[in-house]
């Protein structure tokens, strides 16, 4: 099961530890109006593409279409539709705009090319992830026990939960749902708007392209790799990873992954600079290069499975929720 501690969040801790030495660090936090027009230009290629498929898609033609249409996503469609989602990314943090407000509603329109409505329900549980890393049945992102106890970690597994990891989000989700709030709602109307209209003014085929390329995009492609990447262990007692490749230009740099949660209103346009400015921080601790050669890694390697993370245990109450993962006292997490 997982390897439990008792160590605080160390995000947390490095924060303070870093701003006691470098207080003008906060003077990084704020927000980057860049990302909003980066933000459009992926929206309107991705729409510009949909209109293509439904053009192009000849009915008469069906394994040529369907091939065509598939290589189209693995080249430009996932990415497209992960680099939106990214920007979904980025609002939660309040770093697109001035105001939360302003941030939702620039969230809301990102995830218009995306067919399922997921940028409120991601703000929620995402800030959850933050001010809870690893948190037993807090944090949305580590997996459930039913994942644990029902899916065996061998490679063909491991594939079948990676390609379909977009799924395992949101029935994990629902299990540690609360009620869907207004924004969710809204959320919600205005993806159904969308989609309405998509079909209306352009066609079904260029829905099912913008659907697959949300799920393939957020699954086995190399660009949502970072998923696995992030809070997997591949490093003892390194709980967050960072990634210093190509792939930061088409994220808003979530690579930068240690960086983003030791400071996450630093925009992550900033978040190189950042790095480059304090590298006394960053340098000794292991990062990756491709995101390829890590989702390689998680699906082949037999000691990597859903439980390779370093989970807490939620302790309100001042009890153990979960008596029967033990905890592990002497696992320290922080500065390497």
């Amino acid at each position: 099961m997982y390897a439990f501690t008792e160590t605080p969040e160390p995000h947390a801790v490095r924060r303070r530890a870093i701003l006691a030495e470098h207080p003008e660090i906060r003077e990084r936090n704020g927000y980057d109006s860049w990302s909003i027009p980066v933000m459009i230009f992926a929206v309107l290629a991705q729409l510009g593409l949909a209109v293509a498929v439904e053009t192009l898609f000849d009915p008469s033609q069906l394994a040529l279409s369907i091939a065509a249409t598939i290589g189209l996503i693995l080249v430009a469609g996932a990415v497209l539709s992960h680099w939106s989602s990214m920007f979904t990314h980025e609002a939660a943090h309040n770093n697109t705009a001035r105001t939360p407000e302003l941030n939702k509603m620039w969230a809301m329109v990102a995830n218009i090319s995306q067919v399922l409505p997921n940028a409120m329900t991601f703000r929620k549980y995402h800030l959850r992830h933050h001010g809870h890393l690893g948190t037993y049945g807090v944090d949305a992102d580590l997996p459930a026990d039913w994942e644990v106890e029902n899916l065996p970690a061998n490679p063909v597994m491991k594939g079948f939960w990676v390609f379909f990891m977009f799924g395992f989000w949101v029935a994990r989700g629902a299990e540690r749902a609360t009620s869907p709030n207004r924004d969710e709602w809204v959320n919600l109307g205005v993806i159904v708007v969308a989609n309405a209209l998509i079909v209306y003014t352009i066609g079904w085929y260029a829905l099912g392209y913008l659907l697959l390329s949300t799920l393939i995009g957020h699954s086995f492609h190399p660009v949502a790799a970072h998923f696995i990447h992030e809070h997997y262990v591949f490093e003892p007692e390194q709980e967050t990873n960072s990634y210093y490749g190509l792939l930061n230009l088409v994220t808003y740099n979530v690579g930068y992954h240690v960086e983003h949660h030791d400071f996450p209103n630093i925009p992550g346009s900033q978040l190189p600079k950042y790095k480059a400015d304090y590298p006394q921080y960053y340098d000794g601790l292991v990062s990756h290069h491709s995101w390829t050669c890590i989702l390689t890694r998680f699906i082949f390697n037999p000691a990597m499975g859903w439980t390779s993370r370093i989970a807490r245990s939620d302790r309100r109450g001042g009890q153990w929720q979960h008596a029967e993962h033990t905890p592990n006292p002497g696992l320290l997490i922080g500065f390497r």
